[in-house]
């Protein structure tokens, strides 16, 4: 099992800030999947400032271009980062 909490902490204390390249999401598992596995997934496509914030909801922030992959174990949901309107 994951060390959620200690991904956490390690994502703040590097205080990196969003950049454009990256996009902040939020990823429930698809049916037949958990949360494990989708926070092993976020791990191999190089996601950063992994979370998990529920029961069943991590966010994390991702490239683009990792979308298409993680949509057949999650369903993804961009965020507009804090702080941007």
């Amino acid at each position: 099992m994951h060390c959620f909490g200690m991904i956490t902490l390690m994502s703040k204390l590097t205080g990196r800030a969003e950049s454009p390249s990256r996009l902040h999401v939020v990823l429930e598992p698809r049916a037949g999947h958990t949360l494990d596995e989708l926070v092993l997934a976020l791990e191999q496509a190089g996601a950063t400032e992994i979370d998990q914030i529920s029961v069943t909801f991590v966010s994390a922030e991702i490239a683009p271009t990792s979308i298409a992959s993680l949509e057949a174990i999650a369903f993804v949901e961009t965020k507009k980062p804090h702080g941007l309107a």
